[in-house]
């Protein structure tokens, strides 16, 4: 199979700094499997996490615009979490306590021309498992990234599903996890 000199090219003008990205609600859908609980839980969403931001484009990636932050986190916790609790939207439940979520995209890969070619998805997260009294059960905290990239401005909101996919992931199997 033959490449085209000029596909490099193409895709970091496409994810360069030329234009800025949007990503609108998505619909994560992390790969969880823990034991059946018959508890309730909730997601609550602390004041750091915002629901519409941008980042700040720089030399070789272009700015982007995130529209719906809350509802893509919504949907990755009831598809990741819905199988194994009642979701509840308040009371006194076991509760996780998302105090920060913040999405950013990264260089997967550089063209010869020193613009972005791929980028890959990565959330910096920190939540806490808390029980129906209040009392903090799990603390975690991490970076959690997309499990693939891409070089297709159409599929960043994909990315950043993934991202928040691995954040659930490692949430489960850390707050969780059964020896």
């Amino acid at each position: 199979m033959t490449r085209h000199p000029l596909i490099p090219v193409v895709l970091s003008v496409a994810l360069g700094a030329c234009a800025g990205i949007t990503v609108n609600t998505g619909n994560p859908r992390p790969n969880i499997n823990i034991a059946k609980s018959e508890q309730k839980m909730k997601l609550e969403l602390g004041t750091d996490v915002r629901d519409t931001f941008k980042q700040p484009g720089t030399n070789n990636m272009a700015e982007f615009e995130v529209k719906g932050w809350h509802g893509t986190l919504k949907n990755g916790f009831k598809n990741g979490f819905g199988k194994f609790f009642t979701l509840v939207d308040d009371g006194q439940e076991l509760s996780l306590q998302v105090e920060t979520a913040e999405l950013s995209f990264v260089p997967a890969a550089v063209a010869a021309d020193g613009n972005t070619a791929a980028v890959r998805a990565q959330v910096r997260f920190s939540a806490n498992l808390v029980d129906p009294t209040g009392n903090v059960v799990k603390r975690m905290a991490g970076t959690a990234e997309s499990k693939q990239s891409t070089g297709d401005r159409g599929e960043t909101g994909r990315i950043a599903d993934g991202a928040v996919e691995s954040m659930y992931e490692a949430i489960a199997a850390e707050a969780f996890a059964t020896k």
